[in-house]
């Protein structure tokens, strides 16, 4: 992050004139303060991103880690606080908006969100109904990841591919877009021995992993990204061969 959107010193200038900056490094160190923050907050790794309110709650749950993804979670948590007011003082109608930004912020259950969702739909424009379903689509990746300690990733792979030839994807750039969705739609479509889907994913996926070759090669390493390519070329000249 240091090297990313952190080192964006204009950004970083904007962003603080909006939220209180606040870093926590965890160690195990005894009685360090906060060093119990990332547990305590359900923090699922390094880095966490969040955005907090000034009592400590949580107000949404992953950001993408980039700076559109906490662009999107800072100028949502504004927008949430407001539309709060608003329906506080008792203005009506303003159910499709909260929507829209409680799916922004990751705060709703899954079954929540696609009742909301089947609810406010013909109040949708077409383009809030893409980004709706895109984004319940990365609830729904968080929930078949859940699993993968007892279906080893079945319903992962399976989901993701069915979703994929659906015709769903995941908000571009995003984490379920350039990290959780498109593996298991390989993997998927490797099962079903479904040759077009897997060259659709492929089209995406190779140059991405690509990228990362790259990248290794340029500081003189190799990179796991290598072996994905060359098992992914394997599956696809298998495919191609079973077609013929």
């Amino acid at each position: 992050m240091e090297n990313g959107a952190f080192s964006q010193l204009e950004w970083m200038r904007s962003l603080g004139k909006r939220v209180i900056l606040f870093a926590s490094i965890a160690t195990r160190i005894t009685d360090r303060k906060h060093d119990d923050l990332l547990r305590q907050k359900n923090g699922r790794g390094y880095p966490t991103l969040t955005v907090m309110d000034a009592k400590g709650e949580i107000l949404t749950r992953d950001i993408d880690r980039n700076i559109a993804g906490v662009e999107k979670a800072v100028q949502a948590v504004i927008a949430h606080a407001r539309l709060t007011k608003r329906i506080d003082a008792g203005v009506k109608g303003l159910d499709v908006e909260m929507l829209m930004v409680e799916l922004r912020l990751r705060r709703l259950p899954l079954k929540q969100a696609r009742w909301d969702f089947r609810r406010c739909m013909s109040r949708l424009s077409e383009a809030s109904r893409t980004e709706a379903d895109s984004l319940i689509l990365a609830l729904e990746i968080e929930e078949w990841r859940a699993q993968l300690g007892k279906d080893k990733g079945a319903a992962l792979n399976k989901g993701c591919y069915l979703a994929f030839k659906g015709g769903r994807r995941p908000i571009p750039g995003s984490r379920a877009d350039e990290y959780l969705f498109y593996r298991p739609v390989l993997v998927g479509a490797g099962h079903a021995e479904d040759l077009e889907t897997f060259e659709q994913a492929f089209q995406v996926q190779a140059p991405r992993l690509q990228k990362k070759i790259d990248a290794a090669k340029a500081k003189g390493g190799s990179s796991y990204a290598q072996r994905q390519l060359d098992a992914l070329l394997g599956v696809l000249t298998r495919l191609r061969a079973a077609r013929k």
